[in-house]
């Protein structure tokens, strides 16, 4: 593990195994990910809270709380929102990165942390929900809802069985998670159906309809 005295660790471009946890980190005392490395959180850790800052100047927080456990290691890291951009600056300027190192099913609960600081402006924080980006979109893992705490802010999130990068944003931050799509042919026209998740500052949708063969 490692043990916090005095000061800040910068791990840059390197990774940082601290299985038996974090000692002693606070708002002067913080692991900073200014790099691509990250923190390697080892197995048998069903509650693990990480200190963990993008640069010196503050720092955010991870709790995992794993409601079944986990039996492999995982790694976690806190950066600016650059890597999977969102769809408008309506979010929180940090990016929770979190992957497994060997795979495996999971069922956590995941604490975020962030200061008034870090919100860009446009952010609503009465209808901020956290994201997470399976590698195609955001997809919401929360309904829009005011964060508990005041500066710092937390959201929490249940039933995670995936790690990936998540975030925190508002108003129209995320698109809308459509579940399933449909169209079936009725007399001379079309029957669409369509399942959604969620739908986040959604007032409507626009349907058009083309001619086969032509490209639009």
């Amino acid at each position: 593990g490692i043990n916090f005295i005095s000061g800040k660790l910068f791990i840059g471009n390197f990774d940082l195994n601290a299985s038996s946890g974090l000692v002693g980190a606070g708002i002067s005392n913080f692991l900073v990910t200014n790099g691509t490395g990250r923190l390697i959180v080892g197995p048998g850790f069903n509650t693990y809270t990480a200190h963990i800052g993008p640069d010196a100047t503050s720092y955010n927080t991870i709790v995992h709380s794993g409601m079944s456990g986990h039996s492999f290691p995982y790694r976690v890291r806190i950066g600016f929102d650059a890597s999977n951009p969102p769809l408008n600056n309506s979010v929180v300027n940090r990016q929770w990165n979190i992957d497994d190192l060997t795979g495996g099913a999971i069922n956590s609960t995941l604490t975020f942390r962030w200061n008034a600081a870090h919100e860009n402006p446009g952010f609503i924080r009465t209808a901020s929900y956290v994201g997470r980006y399976d590698g195609t979109m955001w997809v919401p893992e929360s309904s829009p809802a005011a964060p508990t705490g005041s500066d710092p802010y937390t959201k929490t999130v249940s039933g995670i069985t995936e790690f990936s990068p998540f975030g925190v944003g508002s108003n129209g931050a995320l698109p809308v998670d459509i579940i399933s799509f449909k169209g079936t042919k009725v007399n001379n026209g079309v029957k669409l159906e369509w399942v959604t998740e969620n739908e986040v500052n959604f007032s409507h949708y626009e349907v058009e309809r083309g001619t086969a063969g032509r490209n639009y």
